[in-house]
């Protein structure tokens, strides 16, 4: 899951805060002052699909998805006054003292597309793509250029990648196995039997491969020095199977009680992976599904993995500091399924539900962490993951159940 993925260099586009104007407003001023060496500020709207610039292979289809709706063109700045723009035309989103422009420079376009169910997780290892689909019985891992279905596994999903020892791992739900990346195929790590269900998600943790996983009552930690050898460390109370390295603890956090109970969320932590206590600051409302460490602070992700798959109002992003948990974004959306830095900037993922056969996506973005707006809506009823090559290009997972999977690239 590549959690912890903040810490990438970001780069800015700083505009003077008198550009803070609409694009009408600055064609009546260039037609009424007729100052011809007026800066380049196109009235035009911006982020159309292009392939032009593009640094992967043809991904065929550039339409099917849109800019973001009119009715998203307000953004509260941190002092709680709305600013225009933001998501409405590709709009501008400055800070209030105008040093930071949070435009989107983005242009997007269809990468590739498959015709058998959506894609849940994703990785990236050697300059390629990998993507991890969710179909009962019959999981598979697709990777790219070019955009192929890799291998077929048993088992109702491959939930995570992870980078280790040289290569990428990957989690598989149903098993409970790992497997490694070896040449172009996936070989088997690891099977957990031991009274375990599920393999869940993966993380590195002072020098080693941790894993959750365990059945719908209880989730467990392995940790592999070597990514061959596995051992138990810990089991946690309730359905905590997210972990999260932050300021050297090792989190895990999900939700109490069972799987599918509606108990509120919870998380724990650790110095070692095997002597965890209970982070009261982080108990309550809906279940965490994603996480993501930007600057010195841990963003968490809520939504409708498990208990809250019938709410359409899960949706939410906490920041917590160590000590404190404080709520700075919530949306009547089913959840917010993933969270990456990239640019310097915050992206999350927020889609209309688990297996919604209706509905569409958005795509927001933060400069501060604390004011949001939407880059783009997508047709899809689901966006899962987001990964990232470089400072270049954003790539979002996602698709239909049982439908189709798709990935589109930002660049």
């Amino acid at each position: 899951m590549r959690i912890e993925r903040g810490s990438r260099s970001g780069r800015g586009f700083f505009l003077p805060n008198l550009f803070r104007r609409s694009a009408t407003e600055w064609c009546n001023v260039w037609l009424l002052a007729a100052v011809a060496a007026a800066p380049h500020f196109a009235c035009e709207s911006a982020g159309r699909p292009t392939d032009a610039g593009s640094s992967f292979e043809d991904g065929g289809r550039t339409d099917g998805f849109s800019e973001a709706a009119p009715d998203s063109g307000e953004v509260a700045d941190p002092d709680g006054e709305m600013i225009e723009g933001g998501a409405d035309e590709g709009g501008d989103v400055s800070s209030p003292d105008g040093s930071v422009d949070a435009r989107t420079e983005l242009v997007w376009r269809e990468l590739a597309r498959q015709e058998t169910t959506r894609l849940v997780s994703g990785g990236v290892w050697d300059g390629r793509l990998y993507a991890g689909t969710h179909l009962g019985g019959a999981s598979a891992i697709y990777d790219y250029p070019p955009f192929r279905e890799q291998q077929v596994f048993g088992g109702e999903s491959v939930l995570d990648f992870c980078a280790f020892a040289g290569t990428l791992f990957s989690s598989h739900e149903n098993g409970p196995r790992i497997y490694r990346l070896t040449g172009d195929s996936w070989e088997l790590a690891h099977d957990h039997g031991s009274g375990w269900v599920y393999m869940f998600f993966l993380t590195v943790f002072r020098g080693s491969l941790w894993a959750t996983g365990g059945t719908a009552e209880f989730v467990g930690l392995l940790e592999s020095t070597d990514g061959s050898t596995y051992a138990e460390r810990a089991v946690l109370p309730g359905w905590n199977w997210l972990p999260v390295v932050y300021r050297d603890l090792l989190y895990v956090v999900g939700h109490d009680g069972a799987a599918y109970s509606p108990e509120p969320a919870s998380g724990y932590a650790s110095p070692d992976g095997i002597r965890f206590d209970r982070v009261e600051a982080l108990t309550g409302g809906p279940e965490y599904q994603c996480a993501c460490v930007w600057r010195d602070e841990l963003f968490l992700g809520t939504g409708g993995w498990t208990n809250d798959r019938g709410n359409d109002a899960s949706a939410r992003i906490y920041v917590f500091d160590g000590m404190n948990r404080t709520e700075v974004f919530a949306t009547d959306r089913n959840g917010v399924t993933d969270l990456i830095a990239f640019r310097g900037r915050l992206y999350a993922t927020v889609d209309s539900g688990w297996e919604r056969p209706e509905g569409d996506s958005r795509l927001y973005e933060s400069v501060d962490g604390t004011t949001w707006s939407i880059v783009r809506t997508f047709p899809d009823p689901e966006l899962r993951h987001m990964e990232t090559l470089g400072d270049d290009t954003l790539v979002v997972y996602g698709g239909r159940a049982g439908d189709y999977g798709v990935l589109y690239a930002g660049e």
